[in-house]
Parts: C-alpha cells; structure tokens; sequence
C-alpha cells in the first residue's frame, strides 16, 4: 500500500466515522458497536498501511487489506441494522476500490468475505433492519447510482489492466535493450571468430527463447567454402539444408533480407554486410521477426555481431602479419622472443618445466645465390622450411630469425632429450634433394643442408641459452665446411 493509498483510506474512513453517526436515526446500544465502529474508522487504515509496509509488496498487500476490510465491513453493515445508504457506501467503496485494483476475481472475494462477515455477526449478534424513510426512493437512487459506479470500476481495471500490461511490455524491451548492450560489451571481448559466433548464438537464445538462431560465415570469393556453421535451437538435419542453400546463394542476393523455407518452417536471413567485409555472413532466424520492433532490435543486434566478427578477424590478420615471416609462414623473431620469456617464467614457476633451443642455419645460402639468383635462394628457404615443419613436434616452436637463420624452441625437453629432437630433424631435413621450380629455370634439384646448435635449461642460464646455442651451431658449421673443401666434396 502506498502513502497516498493509505492517506486516500484514512480520509474516507475519517469521515464516514464521523458523518453516519449523525445521520442514522438510531443507534444501536451497547460498546460492542463503538468498538467495532472505531475499531472499523478509526484503527483498520493504520493496521492496513502497518501489514503493507511489513510485507513490502503493495498490490499483495492491497488484496489482502480488501478482503479483511470487506469482512469487517460486513460485520458493521449488520451492527447498524442494513441502513440503506451506509450499506450503499459501504458496497460501493468496497466493490469500487476491489473492481479496480483486482477485477472480477478480487471484486468477487471482497463479496463472499463481506457476506460471511454480515452472516457470522448476525448469527452472534441477531438480525435487526434500521428503515430510513422514504425506502423505496432511497433503494431505487441506490441502485441507480451504484451501476454506473461499478461500469465506471471495470473500465478503471481494463484500462489499469492495459497499462499494466504496457508497463511490463516496457520493462521487458528494456530488459531486452539492456542485454544487448552488456551483449556488445562482451562480443568485443571475445577472443576468437569460433567463440565469438557461439557467444553471440547463446545470447541471442537467452534474449529470445522461443526463437532458434545460426550463423554462417563463408569465404567472398569461393561461397561453396563454409568456414563457420553453427546453430542453435534448429534441428540439425535443418541446419545442414540451410548450409547448402546458403552455399549458392549469390553476391548480388546478399545485400538485403532472405526468406527461406525448410521442412515446413520459415527462416529469415539478415546478410551481415556492409559491416562485415573479411568474409560473408548471414544470421539465420527461425520464424518471421516481420519490420516491427522485434525486427529492428534484431537487426540492431546483427549489425553489432558483424562490427565484433569483422574487428575480431582484423586482429587476427594483424596479429598473423605480426608474428608471421612472410616468405616461409613460419612464427617470425617477435613471436619467438615472446615465447622463449614464456618458457622462462615457465621455468621459474612451481612446475619448473625445462626447455631447450636448437639454433639453425642454413648451409649453402650464399653460393645458391650468386649462382642462381635471390629467387632461388628464396625457395630453398622455403624448402628448407616446410621439411622443418614437418619434423617438428606440435608442442614445440619454430621461428625464422632472418635470412639463413632458423630457432626451435623445445618446450618441456632438458638436455637428455633434445638431442632426440636434433636427430629427428637432421634425419628429415639435411641432404634431402627437393625438385623446385624456380623463375627463370626449368627445374633446380636443391639439397637441403642444415648447421645445428642445441642448449637446454638445465645445463646453463635462460639468458645464456640462445649464445650457446648459437656457438654450438657456428662450430657445428665450420665442421660442414671443413668437410667440403675436401677433395671430391661440393655444394649442390
């Protein structure tokens, strides 16, 4: 019950309190009616607006003062002998006040506790009629003026009913808006094109359950490529026949809104271009979210999915050119020097796990060069790469540090075991003779000759493991050509 509630009740009990005494002709006898009266008057608003403030919700409490009231009213209709206009005042502010705030049903609880209530006093305290001349006129005013005030209660609730309900349909679309705000907020956070789609997809089910939802990604130039596919509240048979229309969809259909139908459903597409220009994306949405409001919050929401996946994948590009060699692919010199501090503090943590570099250069460089030209040493670098790459282990890192230069990082291997790694990649790699094709040249069989120099943890300081490493691989090296320049040896 509110404040103005309680002060609007005390009032009218106020002065019903103190005007009906005067009005009835007769009394009745005894403290039972004035403690009753009083207590109805004079008490009740007080212990009302007490329980409201007790309980904390006021249209509960509200309710539950009625249907008391309308019982303690009963029991007073009958102490004052059913006088025609208290009575009249009486159904009225109650019926008034029940009709509007509650409709039929609380109207109709009001009326069963106001008729138990005249029933029960009467069986205790008798049955008595006050007559308050002329009878007839005082009915008939009473009946003509109570229709119109009940007509008048129930268009009061059905229009409180409406704004009730508008009020709730308010705050559901702000709960709605709030959460594709705190949405955004957590899609530029997300990592990952994967993640970022399946963070999106689960809020989108969370701010519409009854609803099922995908996105599809694929490549602008090849749309067979599907590069991400993923659903969520549509069957997969569905999702799958979704793919393959969305497959052969066209360039020029991807500007606007899709329609399809699938197995009996309907399915809206909502193109993410222009915002998306990496790859062409689509997000589906199963049942017709029309040009209304649901249709412009959704269509917000798409553009906000499309501004994270093109930011998202612009930061990957960014971090790929930064950490990437661009003549080999392989991790460039900024990527291994981050990683090789992880594995240092990996060292120096609880796990203290150990690590070795293996140093790498290229023999015969120099000669492929001034013989063949800059191209072909190009190649044999990247030759000379992919044979790397593939004797690698996936837990390990390997990096071109410039020109001739190559680094693997062995993660979780000390000196008893790197030696296997070196093995392993000199039984791959060197005197491997790979058939090129290189500009100018109809065909070079280039032999792959590689230096090695290993250091791990365990045998000397992380600062000083590349250095020794590197003064392992020179000497390593000098021995090659050493070999060489034998008599009957020659670089190929």
């Amino acid at each position: 019950m509110s404040a103005q509630t309680y002060r609007l009740r005390l009032l009218i009990y106020t002065y019903n309190g103190l005007a009906w005494p005067f009005v009835i002709p007769q009394l009745p006898e005894g403290p039972v009616f004035w403690v009753l009266w009083v207590g109805l008057h004079f008490v009740w608003p007080h212990l009302a607006y007490g329980l409201s403030r007790r309980l904390g919700n006021p249209l509960k409490t509200e309710r539950i003062a009625m249907v008391c009231e309308a019982a303690i009213i009963g029991c007073t209709i009958n102490e004052m002998g059913y006088a025609v206009w208290y009575v009249f005042s009486a159904l009225a502010g109650i019926f008034i006040s029940a009709s509007a705030f509650g409709g039929g049903r609380l109207l109709g609880s009001a009326a069963v506790s106001l008729l138990a209530g005249t029933l029960v006093w009467g069986l205790i305290r008798g049955f008595s009629v006050i007559v308050m001349p002329p009878l007839v006129t005082e009915l008939v005013g009473a009946i003509g003026g109570a229709i119109p005030l009940l007509l008048t209660t129930q268009a009061t609730f059905r229009v409180l009913s409406r704004l009730s309900q508008a009020r709730r349909e308010t705050e559901r679309r702000n709960r709605q808006y709030q959460t594709m705000m705190e949405m955004s907020a957590v899609l530029k956070d997300s990592t990952g094109t994967e993640r970022l789609v399946s963070q999106a997809l689960s809020d989108f089910r969370r701010l519409m359950p009854d609803y099922g939802f995908g996105i599809v990604l694929r490549e602008p130039l090849r749309p067979t490529v599907i590069r991400i596919a993923d659903f969520r509240g549509i069957e997969r048979e569905r999702s799958e026949a979704i793919v393959r229309r969305l497959a052969d969809v066209e360039d020029g259909e991807t500007a606007g809104a899709l329609m399809l139908e699938c197995g009996g459903d309907s399915f809206n597409v909502l193109p993410l271009t222009p915002h998306l220009q990496q790859l062409q994306g689509f997000i589906v949405i199963r049942g017709d979210v029309g040009a209304g409001e649901l249709g412009t919050m959704l269509r917000l929401f798409a553009e906000q999915v499309a501004s994270a996946l093109e930011s998202n994948l612009l930061t990957q590009r960014l971090d790929r050119l930064a950490n990437t060699d661009a003549l080999t692919g392989l991790h460039n010199r900024v990527f291994f020097d981050a990683q090789l501090e992880l594995a240092r503090r990996n060292l120096l943590g609880p796990a203290a796990t150990d690590f070795s570099v293996i140093m790498i250069d290229l023999n015969g460089l120099k000669a492929i060069n001034d013989t063949y030209g800059h191209e072909a040493g190009d190649a044999m670098i990247q030759v000379a790469a992919r044979l790397l790459s593939s004797a690698v282990r996936s837990c390990d890192v390997l990096a071109r540090l410039g020109g001739d230069e190559f680094v693997i990082l062995a993660n979780d291997c000390g000196a008893r075991n790197v030696g296997e790694i070196v093995a392993r990649v000199d039984n791959a790699v060197n005197e491997q003779q790979v058939p090129t094709e290189v500009a100018g040249i109809e065909r070079l069989d280039m032999r792959v000759s590689l230096s090695m120099g290993a250091a791990s943890s365990d045998e000397a300081e992380p600062g000083e493991l590349l250095e020794m490493a590197d003064r392992r691989m020179y000497a390593n090296k000098q021995r090659f050509y050493q070999r060489i320049r034998q008599p009957g040896s020659e670089i190929e």
